[in-house]
């Protein structure tokens, strides 16, 4: 009975199997199989959530709503420094005052809870869920989302080389040509001091103009220009520091070469100005947050006298203290490139003869001396232009300062890199170093005798001068700016770095308003009709600042 029932039982399924028909389900109709690749899900989203325009859920079933877990953020790129280390994610996301903002992060920081990812996104303005579930699905999101797209990263501001071109990076811009997109990606990053407010045209025309004809905002704003060609000519780093009396107007004119560079909305081009009252590891950091760009530090007295001389060889030297991990091994030394702009009643011979210590020549070299006053009865200033006393026109530069700030320095660099760019790296760095030369030879024409300090001393203000000279955006003033800076030494001998100082500095700065104007007006034929000529070099080809000309403010 057993045997015939299961016999029985299995012509009953094999008739069933046969007489089965087809059944097609909505949404495949075409009854094919799907891929591999078609059941992935697309770049930034799994099949566990959601993103819409109020934000990030995660998918919980039919019967139940939705965790929200943020609000509305995209993945735009995965990043990678230049040795394909250093992974990470580019994301993108609007405030609640609908401001945009992009940032780069490890995928270091996405491991455990992500709470220090979650508290930078918060910082940002990006809205997010607190509950134990919402932080899960959160670190769940994070852990699996990836991009097709690539962007290289790198971990200080400045210029990088990378194989098709040379990149200058801020936290927010990117100079220059490249196959992906650069980002700046810090584990901790320092705060954004490289704001922008107004234009180049009304920083010229209200802060610039006001320039021409004194000698220490030249100084000055022609040094932040410059600040960005180190590494470009290959040179060290070092600064200057205008030195004098309280009350004699050393603060604006840091104030005027910030506001060149960046400043921030809350104190203006003030913001950008550091304090010199730091640690020497707290400077290291400054100092690799100030990478090839002006770094300003206010009020030399407050610099520990004990430091005063390590501190100066540190920054001009652009490189860190060498340090052991929790391991043991070797830290990254930590290396930079600046021009630093310094204030102070007292030099830094005075701060080293108050710590104890002997002021070596290569200090000098790097730490050179200014005279703050300028010697015209009017403190910092030899022109009042409108104003009608030095405490008014400093007024005056303090307000405009504080709401200009920042874009002549990106109208520089954009139209460096462009050059760079069209003739290549290694022409610009001939070119601009040709012209170095030129001008320090013509400082020390009647010096042939010169030390090799006293040589470090003036090829640094001929990097400034340079600096100056590209700004205004043609090079037509080049030959009468040499002439007049050849002057320098016409009357006295240079033998020492202390002598130099005076010479060059006390000499270049009183003729500067003969020759050098800084982006406050283009060069003008003497009709004022238009940018003067430019000679061709003594090989018949455009000079390097006949290919400068053309590139204005």
């Amino acid at each position: 009975m057993t045997d015939k029932k299961s016999t029985k039982g299995r012509k009953g399924v094999r008739a069933g199997i046969e007489g089965a028909e087809v059944v097609v389900f909505p949404g495949n109709g075409d009854n094919k199989p799907a891929k591999a690749e078609d059941s992935r899900p697309p770049p930034g989203v799994s099949r566990r959530f959601r993103m819409d325009t109020s934000g990030l859920y995660r998918k919980n079933g039919d019967d139940k709503q939705d965790t929200f877990v943020c609000g509305p953020i995209e993945c735009l790129a995965e990043t990678r420094d230049a040795e394909g280390n250093g992974w990470g994610l580019l994301f993108g996301w609007t405030d609640r005052d609908g401001v945009r903002h992009e940032e780069a992060f490890a995928r270091s920081m996405f491991s455990g809870d992500c709470g220090e990812l979650r508290s930078r996104l918060a910082n940002g303005g990006l809205t997010l869920a607190s509950g134990p579930a919402a932080k899960n699905a959160f670190s769940e999101w994070m852990a699996m989302i990836f991009s097709s797209e690539r962007a290289r990263s790198v971990a200080r501001i400045g210029w990088h080389e990378f194989r098709n071109g040379s990149v200058y990076v801020l936290p927010t811009e990117a100079f220059g040509r490249s196959d992906e997109r650069v980002v700046l990606q810090q584990e901790s990053p320092e705060p954004d001091l490289f704001g922008v407010s107004g234009t180049a045209e009304e920083w010229r025309n209200r802060i610039g103009i006001v320039c021409r004809g004194n000698s220490r905002l030249v100084l000055a704003a022609s040094a932040a220009f410059a600040s960005c060609l180190l590494t470009i000519l290959g040179e060290d780093g070092g600064g200057f520091s205008l030195v004098g009396a309280s009350r004699l107007g050393k603060s604006t004119a840091l104030r005027v070469a910030a506001s060149v560079v960046g400043g921030t909305p809350q104190a203006g081009a003030e913001g950008y100005v550091r304090s010199w009252r730091a640690t020497g590891n707290a400077l290291e950091s400054v100092a690799l947050a100030s990478c090839d760009s002006l770094l300003c530090l206010d009020e030399l007295g407050q610099l520990d006298p004990r430091e005063a001389g390590d501190t100066a060889y540190m920054l001009a030297n652009g490189s860190g203290k060498a340090r052991t991990n929790r391991t043991g091994g070797a830290r990254a030394v930590s290396r930079w490139k600046v021009l630093f702009l310094s204030t102070g009643e007292r030099t830094l011979a005075d701060l080293n003869r108050e710590g104890g210590r002997a002021t070596k020549a290569g200090q000098e070299v790097r730490f050179v001396d200014v005279p703050a006053d300028a010697g015209a009865g009017l403190g910092l200033f030899e022109l009042l232009h409108h104003a009608d006393e030095p405490g008014e026109l400093a007024e005056y530069l303090r307000e405009q300062t504080g709401h200009l700030y920042g874009a002549p320095f990106r109208i520089f660099l954009r139209a460096l890199t462009d050059w760079i760019g069209k003739e290549g790296h290694q022409s610009v760095r001939e070119a601009l170093r040709c012209r170095v030369v030129e001008l320090t030879s013509l400082y020390l024409q009647n010096r042939p005798e010169a030390s090799g300090q006293v040589r470090s001393v003036a090829r640094r203000f001929a990097i400034v001068a340079l600096g100056g000279e590209l700004a205004t955006g043609s090079g037509c003033a080049a030959r009468p700016v040499a002439v007049r800076m050849s002057r320098l030494s016409s009357n006295s001998a240079i033998s020492s770095p202390r002598m130099a100082k005076a010479a060059l500095s006390g000499g270049w700065i009183a003729r500067k308003q003969k020759f050098l104007r800084v982006t406050v007006m283009p060069n003008r034929r003497a009709n004022g009709s238009g940018p003067r000529c430019v000679r061709a070099g003594s090989d018949g080809k455009s000079s390097m600042t006949e290919r400068w000309a053309g590139r204005s403010f």
